[in-house]
C-alpha cells in the first residue's frame, strides 16, 4: 500500500494477497496424499521406514517456509540498510506529526476488524478436524480434500477481483462478501447432523469466495480516510495475527467435542464485523472531516 499509495492500488493488493491462498493451496494437496483415507491407507509415503504418514506430512510442512527464509532473510536486510541510511540523514530534518485522536480509533476499528475475521480463513485449516469429529466421519484425506476445495476457491475468488476491483466498489462489496460468509455459517449450523457432503462442500466453498477479498479491501477502504504507513499497516497485522493464534487454539481445543464451533465463531464474529461497517458508512463523513 505505500508503494502504490500514490496510484489505484486495488489489482496490486489482491494480486500479492492471492499468493497465500496459493500457497496454502499446497498444505491440504500434500496433506491428501500422505495422511490416511477411510481404508486406513495413504497414496504415498515420504519416509515409510522412519515415519508415519503425519510426521512425514508435518516434516514435508515444515521444510516448505524454509526454502524461502533466506529470501526473506535478505530483503529485509537490504530493506533495513536503506532505511537506517534515510533515517540518519532525515532525522533531524523533518518531525512525524502526531495522530489525530480520530484517526487512532479508526486504525484500532479496522485493527478489530483484522482480528474478527480471522475465523473465515480458519474454516479451510480447521475443516479436517471438524470433518473427523462432525457426523460426517470424514478420513484426514477427505479433509484435506475439502481445505484444498477451500483455498482453490479462495485463489478463484481473488483472480476475479484482481481483474474487476477498479469496477467493483469495495464500500458495497463488503457487505455482499460478509453476507455470503454469515449465510453459509449459518446454512451448515442449521442443518448440522442432516448435512451432506456435497452441502458443506458448497457453504466452504461459498465462505471461501466471500472472506477471499476482505483483507486486501480492508486496507482499500482505509485508504479512502487515510494514507496507509508503517504504524497503522503494522496494527493491521498484529490484529490478523493474534487473531489466527487466538482463534486457533480456542477453535482447535473445543472443536472435537463441538465440531460446529468451527461455524458458530465466524458467524458471530462475521455480525460483530457487519455492525462495525455500518457505522464506519454511517458517521463517513464525520470521520473524513475530523481527518
Amino acid at each position: 500500500m505505500k508503494i502504490w499509495q500514490d496510484r489505484n492500488s486495488k489489482p496490486y493488493v489482491h494480486f500479492v494477497h492471492m499468493f497465500e491462498a496459493i500457497g496454502s493451496l499446497f498444505s491440504p494437496i500434500i496433506g491428501a496424499q500422505l495422511l490416511p483415507g477411510r481404508n486406513g491407507k495413504t497414496n504415498w509415503d515420504f519416509f515409510p521406514t522412519v515415519m508415519t504418514p503425519i510426521q512425514s506430512y508435518f516434516l514435508l510442512m515444515g521444510l516448505l517456509p524454509l526454502m524461502v527464509a533466506p529470501v526473506h532473510l535478505y530483503l529485509g536486510w537490504v530493506d533495513y540498510q536503506k532505511i537506517a541510511k534515510k533515517d540518519s540523514k532525515d532525522r533531524y530534518k523533518v518531525k512525524p506529526e502526531p495522530k489525530s485522536r480520530t484517526l487512532k480509533i479508526l486504525v484500532i476499528s479496522f485493527g478489530i476488524l483484522y482480528f474478527l475475521r480471522t475465523p473465515l480463513p480458519l474454516l479451510g485449516i480447521l475443516i479436517t478436524s471438524f470433518g473427523k469429529s462432525s457426523p460426517l466421519e470424514l478420513s484426514s484425506a477427505e479433509g484435506a480434500e475439502l481445505s484444498a476445495l477451500f483455498w482453490t476457491s479462495m485463489i478463484a475468488i481473488r483472480i476475479l477481483f484482481i481483474a474487476l476491483s477498479n469496477k467493483i466498489d469495495g464500500r458495497r462489496s463488503i457487505h455482499f462478501l460478509m453476507a455470503m460468509c454469515m449465510l453459509s455459517c449459518l446454512y451448515v449450523l442449521l442443518r448440522q447432523s442432516d448435512l451432506t457432503l456435497l452441502e458443506l462442500q458448497i457453504c466452504l466453498c461459498t465462505a471461501a469466495m466471500g472472506a477471499g477479498p476482505q483483507f486486501a479491501i480492508n486496507l482499500v477502504l482505509f485508504k479512502d480516510f487515510s494514507p496507509v504507513d508503517v504504524s497503522v499497516s503494522g496494527m493491521f497485522l498484529l490484529g490478523h495475527i493474534l487473531g489466527m493464534k487466538v482463534f486457533s487454539t480456542a477453535m482447535g481445543f473445543f472443536i472435537e467435542d463441538y465440531p460446529y464451533v468451527m461455524f458458530y465463531v465466524p458467524a458471530i464474529n462475521t455480525s460483530v464485523c457487519m455492525a462495525i461497517y455500518v457505522i464506519l458508512e454511517i458517521f463517513r463523513d464525520r470521520i473524513r472531516k475530523a481527518l
